[in-house]
């Protein structure tokens, strides 16, 4: 029996430019769209924080 691999996907709107600048860094680095979002929203979520 193969196990079956569930895959959470997270859905976040962005305007046509940050889509293109995504689609761009996921295809040069190798890593999904999402991966690359999720972790420019904890990045910029920190600096606010550091700076308060």
């Amino acid at each position: 029996m193969e196990k079956e691999i569930k895959t959470e996907y997270k859905m976040i709107k962005v305007n046509k430019e940050l889509h293109k600048l995504l689609k761009i860094e996921s295809v040069s680095s190798g890593k999904s769209m999402q991966n690359i979002a999720e972790k420019a929203i904890k990045n910029y979520i920190h600096i606010l924080e550091c700076i308060e």
